[in-house]
């Protein structure tokens, strides 16, 4: 019996991280990809430009 419990509960702890995992790979299909370039460096003394 105790094996059982413990079969079911594994069992449904795989269920609720699958359920999880839809929702976020929905969300990842929002994407929005933008050719611009949005990132800024401060200059370092350590490279040759």
């Amino acid at each position: 019996m105790k094996k059982l419990l413990t079969i079911l509960a594994a069992t449904m702890m795989c269920c609720a991280c699958n359920n999880n995992n839809q929702k976020t790979l929905g969300n990842m299909n929002t994407l929005q990809i933008t050719q611009e370039w949005d990132k800024t460096f401060s200059l370092s003394d350590k490279v040759n430009h």
